[in-house]
Formats: structure tokens, C-alpha cells, sequence
């Protein structure tokens, strides 16, 4: 309780005097385990960075931003930006999703710890073991991260993006002889 309110008044003071605020859309705060929902925050700013979302009891599917500004006068520009995660639970039982930090003029902003109601029926070890499989997949590779895949005489070029797989393009000869010499 202690940490609590010294936080809590910074988040104040930092929303009054920077005009910063996060808002939480969600459809309802009751699931069904492998349900698929989408959780946004939208921030009235500018965003510098976004932490990480930590995952416990729920997997991070896509996560799509949305970012912009306006006028909201002749001198005054107003920003935004948005944040919506695809989440799917997997454990029954109550689920607290915590903000991941927002990042504005070297301040930190959060939300307020979310929570949810899960219901169904709890998976199996092996499905469990899946889940966490698919999460430090997910976890080790950050956007950005190029995956080379090479199969006979032709290759092709992906990259994670939002926690996905997308293709790129198709590897060149001379780039799948540089890495035949390299095996």
C-alpha cells in the first residue's frame, strides 16, 4: 500500500500537468478459456516507447498501434495512440492484466491493473507446455527479427512483427549460396 499511492499520485500530477491519460477499452470482463478478446489503451500524447506487456495466465496473439495527431486549435496539436492486443486466456479463475508502461518526455504512465473473470475448464499438462512453448517463441524473437528459411535451391526471408511470423520475400541465388558456405 505504501508503493501504491506514491504511485498513484505521480500518475495524478503527471496526467494534470501533462494532459495525459490512458483509457482501457474492452468488450466485457468475463471469457471463456481459448476465448479470443481485444484489450486497447488509448493514451491522449505522444508516445516516445511501450514496454512489454508481461503475460501470465493469458497469450499476447497481435498486437496492432495506431498513432496520430490533430488541431485541435490554430496553435495547439493534440496526439494519440493507440494500442489493442488480440489475447486469448487460458487459465481458469480471475486474470489481472497489468499496463504495459507508456513512455512520454521520460515519464512513465500506467494504467491500472485490469481484471477479468475467466471461466472453463483448466487444460491439460500437455496443452500447458504448448502455451508456454508458443509464449517463449513468442518472447524470443522482437520485432524486427529476420528469419531465414532454406529448403533445396530456394529460400525465403520472414519477419516477426507484433508477435507474428509475416513473410518478406524470396531469398536470391547469391544470398542463399552465402549461407550454403556458412553451414
Amino acid at each position: 500500500m505504501k508503493k501504491i499511492l506514491p504511485i498513484l499520485v505521480m500518475m495524478i500530477i503527471s496526467t494534470i500537468a501533462y494532459g495525459q491519460e490512458i483509457t482501457i477499452e474492452i468488450e466485457r470482463d468475463d471469457y471463456q478459456v481459448g476465448e479470443q478478446f481485444n484489450l486497447t489503451y488509448k493514451v491522449n500524447s505522444k508516445i516516445d516507447s511501450v514496454g512489454k506487456m508481461e503475460e501470465t495466465n493469458f497469450i499476447v496473439l497481435k498486437r496492432e498501434e495506431e498513432k496520430g495527431s490533430f488541431s485541435r486549435s490554430f496553435d495547439h496539436k493534440a496526439y494519440y495512440h493507440n494500442i489493442t492486443y488480440q489475447i486469448k486466456a487460458y487459465i481458469p479463475g480471475t486474470l489481472e492484466i497489468y499496463s504495459p508502461v507508456f513512455y512520454i518526455e521520460g515519464q512513465e504512465l500506467k494504467a491500472e491493473p485490469l481484471t477479468l473473470t475467466i471461466t472453463g475448464k483448466m487444460p491439460t499438462d500437455e496443452e500447458i507446455d504448448e502455451i508456454n512453448f508458443k509464449k517463449i517463441m513468442i518472447r524470443s524473437k522482437p520485432d524486427g527479427t529476420l528469419l531465414y528459411i532454406l529448403s533445396g535451391d530456394f529460400g525465403y526471408v520472414g519477419e516477426y512483427k507484433n508477435a507474428l511470423l509475416e513473410f518478406k520475400r524470396k531469398m536470391t541465388k547469391d544470398e542463399i549460396e552465402e549461407f550454403r558456405k556458412k553451414e
